[in-house]
């Protein structure tokens, strides 16, 4: 108590509200546990600490409801359509043959540029001057400003090449078919690479430990843990190397090159598990030590027992301080830790329930011994269920007694609700609102693919979607496809084949539909085409014809049909499929053959004879001609 002073009078007690802050005990938040250092997994093996913390960066995104749906939006539109195998040079274009001596003349032009090459150092060796040291390639060596003049290469030639480039399609088809079938233990191709995505966009860094075969290929490919591997700095040393570099569509030559690599080691709770080499190191390097030896041999006879380490292929979005990966996202860390407080402090408040509904008020008297605890037995297990309908609640209070013992007025007792002092929803919606755009703005995400608009028109939508897969989803693609030509393919001697990641089919009917006849009209599919995409139309399977014009583009085949001795031939022809697919019918069901029906020129058959060729398909005759 404080006393009102006045002059030298003191007055009346005054009563004084003391106010008394409760802290939660400190501790390390979530964003300082990100930007700390961790000096005990660089000190161990001298490798390099990532900027960001990637476990910490894995419990960011699972306690985050806005980094899922965006990153799951990436994964899936990424790397979730498979891919397929496109030829360098395909073989039935119309160009093919054009391409095929183009890319025999850089051959050529590359042989000779290498034999006047060869020349130059040649001479540099004869022509030593007086100090017997080299001349410098500097001055011995200049770029061909001017290819060196060679023939074209004649047609017979280029046939040869063609059937044998033919036949190595074949091989290489089937080595690719094979390798990513069974590159992946216990997944597949796709599995892996949508992991390898999500590592990727969590953390900024994914790695896959490459396995060889005994003769030197590559066979497995495994995802490494991304939360435990770490880089070491550049070698100080170069190593020179051999690289596979395209002179042509067909042709690649190895060129000698100098590269400096790094080493990556796995280590949990600051002790090492293995090490490994950068993809693509020549070097023998201990997968106990990360030591480099000459051979194999060395490193069995200074290290017994150890293995030699396998590779490694780091992903990583760049930056431009480190050679780890940053993620897209780590901007908004604050957004996401405040998204993920809100979202406590919500579910605090409604288990709490810290404004309680309703108010009971005594003025004027006291309630009885246990009235209180009657009351809240009643109100915890007596009112609820359809069977406490009408209860009734008996409270008693005593009248308050002055000094006398005299009973006062009779008590008052009031039920107040307490509904408007609640919060009728959850709070802060409109930063959590703002927190979820900022992060989808991180990955250039329109709101639809993430499930947050309902809003939508069916244009706007397909222009938001259009937008992300030009943007977004197709350069990403088209970087990986790039990683895994130049440094996988290459490493599997795979030249006439490329890798090329599929990216979202059209699913549209009506869409689907327009392209289906346009491409018909243009010549681009034959009728049998056509009934093949139909089937994805109509959610049925339309059987292939076994006519030959069925296989013959819509154009052709109607200026066939313009012709009277071709659409004569194409009436035999479907005549003769017609009375096939009859026969074949009739036999299934136990019945006789159909007698085929006479012609205009005798009896036509329904066996499955050969049939002449249409008019205007291959060379055309001299009626056709004439027409």
């Amino acid at each position: 108590m404080a006393r009102r002073i006045r002059g030298d009078l003191e007055t009346e007690p005054v009563p004084v509200i003391k106010a008394h802050v409760v802290k939660a005990p400190a501790g390390a938040s979530l964003i300082e546990q990100l930007f700390a250092r961790r000096e005990t997994d660089g000190a161990v093996a001298g490798t390099l600490e990532p900027p960001y913390k990637p476990d910490i960066m894995i419990r960011l995104w699972e306690m985050s409801s806005t980094l899922q749906p965006n990153i799951s939006a990436l994964v899936t539109n990424i790397d979730g359509f498979g891919h397929r195998f496109e030829p360098a040079v395909d073989l039935v274009a119309p160009d093919a043959v054009t391409r095929v001596r183009e890319s025999l003349r850089l051959e050529l032009i590359a042989v000779e540029e290498a034999k006047i090459e060869e020349a130059k150092v040649r001479a540099a060796q004869i022509d030593r001057p007086k100090n017997g040291k080299p001349t410098s390639p500097s001055s011995t060596s200049t770029p061909f400003l001017d290819p060196p003049e060679v023939e074209d290469p004649p047609d017979a030639e280029v046939l040869v090449r063609i059937e044998k480039l033919r036949r190595r399609a074949r091989v290489e088809w089937s080595r690719l078919q094979s390798f990513f079938e069974f590159c992946c233990p216990g997944g597949s191709f796709v599995a892996l690479r949508r992991r390898t995505r999500l590592d990727l966009e969590i953390t900024g860094n994914a790695f896959w430990e490459v396995l060889r075969n005994p003769e030197g290929l590559p066979s497995r490919l495994v995802r490494a843990p991304v939360a435990s591997i770490r880089l070491t700095p550049l070698d100080e040393v170069s190593v020179e190397v051999k690289e596979l570099v395209r002179v042509s569509d067909l042709a690649w030559e190895w060129v000698p090159q100098h590269r400096f690599f790094r080493r990556f080691v796995q280590a949990e709770s600051g002790s090492v598990i293995a090490w490994f080499k950068e993809f693509g190191d020549p070097r023998t390097v201990s997968a106990r030590t990360g030591r480099p030896y000459k051979d194999a041999d060395e490193l069995t006879r200074l290290e017994p027992g150890a293995k030699p380490a396998t590779e490694m292929i780091h992903f990583a979005i760049p930056h431009p301080d480190s050679p780890y990966g940053v993620p897209r996202w780590v901007g908004n860390v604050t957004a996401v830790l405040g998204s993920r407080e809100l979202d406590e402090v919500n579910l605090d408040y409604f288990r709490s329930n810290s404004v309680p509904p309703l108010a009971l008020l005594v003025s004027g008297g006291t309630f009885k011994k246990n009235v209180v605890g009657t009351i809240t037995d009643f109100f915890d297990s007596k009112v609820k269920g359809r069977g406490s309908t009408h209860k009734v609640v008996i409270l008693e209070a005593e009248s308050q007694r002055n000094a006398g013992g005299i009973a006062g007025p009779a008590p008052k007792i009031t039920f107040v609700p307490l509904r408007d002092a609640q919060q009728q929803d959850a709070l802060f919606q409109q930063y959590d609102e703002r927190n979820a755009d900022k992060i989808s703005m991180s990955f250039r995400l329109p709101r639809i693919l993430t499930g947050r608009d309902r809003t939508l028109n069916r244009a706007v939508a397909e222009a938001a979607l259009t937008y992300a897969e030009d943007q977004v989803f197709n350069p990403e693609r088209e970087e990986f496809d790039e990683l895994i030509n130049r440094r996988l393919l290459s490493e599997l001697k795979i030249s006439f084949w490329c890798f090329k990641s599929k990216g979202p089919a059209t699913r549209d009917p009506y869409a689907l539909a327009i392209v289906i006849a346009g491409f018909g009209k243009a010549g681009a599919i034959t009728p049998n085409e056509a009934r093949r995409l139909a089937s994805g139309v109509f959610n049925i399977d339309f059987p292939s014809l076994r006519d030959r014009w069925a296989d013959v583009p819509l154009p052709v085949l109607l200026a066939q049909l313009n012709n009277p001795e071709t659409a004569k031939k194409l009436l035999e022809d479907v005549d003769r499929g017609f009375a096939g697919l009859v026969d074949g019918a009739s036999e299934e069901a136990g019945e006789a053959p159909l007698e085929p029906k006479p012609g205009p020129d005798g009896p036509r058959r329904s066996t499955g004879m050969a049939v002449e060729p249409l008019r205007g398909v291959g060379e055309p005759a001299e009626e056709a001609q004439s027409s």
